[in-house]
């Protein structure tokens, strides 16, 4: 270093000084290791390489301390201050900069960027050889093109001769590079030297100081020109915090980028985390919703037992999957989104999802239906399910209608503290009212046979009626069909007793674990997949599956029946097998369980299809006269009917004849008329008041129950796809044909969802909440719907709702 103050020293005190210094040095020989060397000898200035390895250091820290950006910078323009804190680091008090000297280019010139570039002098030769001289810019340049042209081009620090003042002094190129305390020398990157203002300035400090902040000065951005204290100053400046940030920034802007690209990548780069995070718990959420599983678990802790199957399967597909690794190992108390809270969330965002792309079908439709019916949940709360249907034109790639499709759908459960038809009316209109679905395009309500909903003067569809005269009311044709079918058991004691003692059957055997043991050894290899089934109490028609169980069954049962009365140590157990054996052996038992069964199969061949989704109110009376047809035809076999009962009780090995009974007598005076009078042969007796009987009220029930729909159906006869002629010559005619296939048969979708209900809300779920109910069950029920969601555009929503802890655009 060039200075006034060693002209004046002496040779001893110079030749002290130096063994001082060489002292020293030999005190600092073992921490050689913690310095870059240069690999040639000679060369004493460091490469960028090793003085760039700090800047990830310094940025640390910047982001720990006071970052402050001035009111006038842009975005592309930061300006950062440090803190206290990071100006006390013992690293922070080294110089870092770039040691290598740039080429400076004469043939670039700046950009005509704005009124801030003051006009150079043509007469001076600066602008030309020295373009990013200070001389030919504004003092504070607030256009990023201009910094990045003055960047590129490099900083002004000509060689020299440089002018001398009044005092004979002037700058020296020995000010480009600063010795350290073991003899490297290492560039002075930010000084440089302005030929036209014959002063020296840093470069740093001019294009990234922050305007604003405290203690601002701007001597060296104008320039510096005491050259006599020159050292001093610098030595002051190199210390400042406002140079120490603008440097920082001075470096990042060198190597092609900003501290604001730098943490608009780190954004993004978690951004892009936490949306793969978020994608993989959404589709965790929807598998299990879909499958009816439970999320929760006993301890809600990740790496514990009984965490419930939500974390269980995250803490699985973290094994594989790098993503959901680096979320569970993150320390305790960080944002995870995995608490029961974010579980609610999504479960609401992805059932609002599927139940808005429903509402919109239903009001694009040109009509539809209601369907509703309640039960009660295992918290004893009466549970009403919303069942919508209505009709969509499915069409081609070209927009041509290729089909017609009947939809039910699902919108949720509605929790109701009360029964009666005024309260079920106000959560039905309600809710049609909160989905800002049009009452006026409701066509059709559908509901079982309670009082409280098909009344017909103050039950729910006359209520609704009175709001919408054209929703016509159809009661549910598989209600109808079970109400035929109990009333036919119920007003034939014959035939009650029959299935009492089929239900006697099962019970023996089901209830013992050693009786269903001892069944299962006279299995036979045609029988090995049939069980015994106990007796639907409600769905009448699914007693069929019972009755084929049985007759294929019969031979095993008999078997185990004898052997249990013969070998068994209680009597009570003897007694009711043999009285059991006694029962099933007789003639009119096996006849009826070949009647019943041809019977229900008729039945229940008709209940399946009117449980389908896509049937249609002629489709539904249709099946029914052919299944009344079938029942009176078959009435009038009895023979044929005694002939094939004959043919099993012979294979059966069981009696073969009705058993005679004797005739109950009623006392009857002379005048009274025979009224009581029965007849004596059994097999008569049989076919009038057990045959004949139970299919007379079959037929009977089928033929008054369903007058309505039939009258319905032969309304729309004449429009219907099966008669109609002339498809194009009416204009209506296709409206009216979506009329007809709105209106509902049979309130079958709701009570599918009150088995998804039982599902999701059962004695380990009694507490769950009625929105989560909801939503779950939307989810499992309109799975197929739910599985074709966009799964980003659900995340895009979970970051808007409301303020996150993370980022997510």
């Amino acid at each position: 270093m060039s200075g006034s103050t060693y002209r004046h020293k002496s040779g001893a005190t110079k030749r002290k000084e130096k063994e001082k210094r060489e002292q020293e040095k030999a005190k600092l020989q073992k921490l050689d290791t913690f310095f870059v060397r240069p690999n040639p000898p000679g060369n004493e200035v460091a490469t960028l390489s090793h003085r760039l390895a700090y800047i990830p250091l310094f940025v640390s820290w910047l982001y720990s301390g006071d970052v402050r950006t001035g009111a006038s910078c842009s975005r592309e323009d930061p300006v950062l201050v440090l803190d206290q804190q990071t100006l006390s680091s013992p690293v922070l008090q080294r110089d870092v900069l770039v040691l290598s000297d740039p080429e400076n280019d004469s043939s670039r010139s700046p950009p005509h960027a704005s009124d801030e570039m003051q006009s150079a002098d043509d007469e001076n030769p600066s602008l030309e050889c020295f373009p990013t001289d200070r001389a030919n810019f504004a003092e504070n340049i607030q256009d990023a093109n201009i910094k990045r042209y003055i960047l590129k081009v490099g900083p002004c620090r000509p060689k020299g001769p440089f002018p001398t003042d009044e005092d004979n002094r002037c700058f020296s190129e020995s000010y480009y590079t600063s010795t350290t305390k073991v003899g490297m020398k290492i560039a002075r990157s930010w000084m440089c030297y302005s030929p036209k203002l014959d002063c020296c300035y840093c470069e740093p400090c001019w294009l990234f100081a922050s305007r604003n902040a405290p203690y601002y000065n701007n001597a060296w951005v104008n320039g510096i020109k005491d050259w006599k204290h020159l050292s001093t100053k610098i030595e002051r400046h190199e210390s400042t915090q406002i140079h120490l940030g603008a440097c920082i920034v001075y470096e990042q802007w060198k190597l092609n980028g900003t501290i604001d690209a730098e943490m608009e990548r780190n954004v993004r780069d978690a951004a892009l985390f936490w949306r793969q995070v978020l994608e993989r718990i959404v589709n965790v959420t929807l598998t299990l919703a879909s499958c009816n599983l439970a999320f929760r678990g006993h301890r809600e802790i990740l790496g514990h037992g009984n965490a419930g199957n939500f974390l269980s399967i995250i803490e699985l597909l973290a094994r594989y999957d790098p993503v959901l690794k680096e979320l569970i190992n993150r320390p305790g108390g960080s944002v995870k989104y995995l608490s029961h809270q974010i579980q609610d969330e999504i479960i609401y965002i992805l059932s609002q999802r599927v139940k808005s792309d429903i509402i919109d079908e239903i009001n694009d439709a040109p009509f539809y239906s209601i369907i509703t019916d309640t039960t009660q949940d295992v918290s004893k709360i009466d549970q009403l399910s919303q069942v919508y249907c209505y009709v969509t034109v499915v069409k081609n790639d070209m927009n041509i209608a290729t089909d017609i499709q009947i939809n039910e759908v699902f919108l949720g459960f509605e929790a109701t503290a009360g029964s009666s038809a005024s309260e079920l009316e106000n959560k039905i209109l309600g809710s049609i009212e909160k989905n800002k679905i049009d009452l006026s395009k409701c066509r059709g309500q559908g509901y079982d046979g309670a009082a409280n909903m098909s009344g017909e003067y103050s039950g729910v569809q006359a209520r609704i009626t009175e709001k919408e005269p054209l929703a016509r009311y159809v009661h549910c044709a598989a209600h109808n069909l079970n109400l035929a079918l109990n009333d036919s058991v119920k007003n034939v004691p014959g035939v009650r007793q029959f299935y009492d003692t089929v239900e006697m059957l099962f019970n023996f055997f089901g209830h013992s674990i050693k009786r269903w043991a001892l069944l299962s050894e006279f299995m036979t290899p045609e029988s090995r997949n049939i069980t015994l089934k106990r007796l639907c109490p409600t769905r009448w028609s699914s007693r069929h599956d019972a009755l084929f169980a049985l007759r294929h069954r019969y031979g095993d049962i008999m078997k185990g029946l004898v052997k249990i009365s013969l070998t068994s140590d209680k009597k009570e157990e003897r007694d009711e097998a043999s009285a059991l054996k006694n029962s099933i052996s007789k003639f009119s038992f096996i006849f009826l369980v070949n009647m019943q069964t041809k019977t229900l199969e008729c039945i229940n061949a008709a209940s399946q299809l009117l449980q389908a989704k896509d049937v249609d109110i002629l489709k539904a009376s249709t099946l029914l006269q052919n299944a009344i047809s079938v029942l009176m035809e078959y009435r009038e076999q009895f023979d044929e009917a005694k002939s094939a009962t004959l043919a099993l009780a012979i294979k059966w090995g069981s009696q073969t004849q009705f058993e005679a009974t004797r005739a109950r007598k009623v006392k009857r005076h002379f005048d009274e008329l025979s009224e009581d009078r029965r007849f004596t042969d059994a097999e008569r007796n049989f076919r009038v008041n057990v045959f004949n009987a139970c299919l007379d009220i079959i037929i009977q029930q089928l033929s008054q129950r369903f007058v309505s729909l039939n009258g319905t159906a032969a309304l729309f006869e004449a429009i219907h796809p099966n008669t109609l002629a002339l498809t194009t010559t009416f204009s209506e005619v296709c409206t009216a044909l979506l009329l007809f296939l709105t209106l509902p048969v049979t309130v079958a979708t709701s009570e599918r969802s009150f088995s998804k209900l039982k599902l999701i809300k059962n004695h380990l779920r009694s507490t769950m909440g009625q929105e989560r109910l909801s939503g779950l069950a939307i989810l499992s029920i309109e799975n197929e719907r739910a599985g074709k969601m966009y799964i980003r555009c659900v995340v895009d929503e979970f970051a808007e709702r409301k303020a996150r802890h993370v980022p997510f655009k």
